[in-house]
């Protein structure tokens, strides 16, 4: 369990979206009121979506709480899954106080 209170120095997000068409989708992740857009509508010439990203929007706040991935595909006419999806938190070292 991460405490609340604390803030994380880095911060890396792997997916992997089967899709047969990906410019469908919006992939955004969202944390402590922050957002940040993964994809939306690219043009891959692949069937699917992988991604490995720093989600440096998040870097200083903090860490506890829920963390959630919004897929969105916007066409009917076509379904997909998510195949996996993992957050790497490296949390920031307290400074030590002075004189110890």
């Amino acid at each position: 369990a991460l405490d609340v209170g604390e803030g994380a120095a880095e911060h890396e997000l792997e997916l992997v979206v089967e899709h047969p068409y990906p410019a469908d989708l919006e992939i955004a992740l969202e944390h402590g009121g922050r957002s940040l857009q993964l994809w939306s509508h690219q043009v891959s010439g692949q069937k699917d979506v992988r991604l490995r990203v720093p989600a440096e929007v998040f870097v200083g706040a903090p860490a506890g709480g829920p963390w959630s991935l919004a897929l969105r595909d916007t066409s009917p006419l076509d379904e997909g899954r998510l195949v996996r999806w993992a957050l790497t938190l490296e949390l920031a070292t307290p400074a030590e106080p002075a004189g110890l």
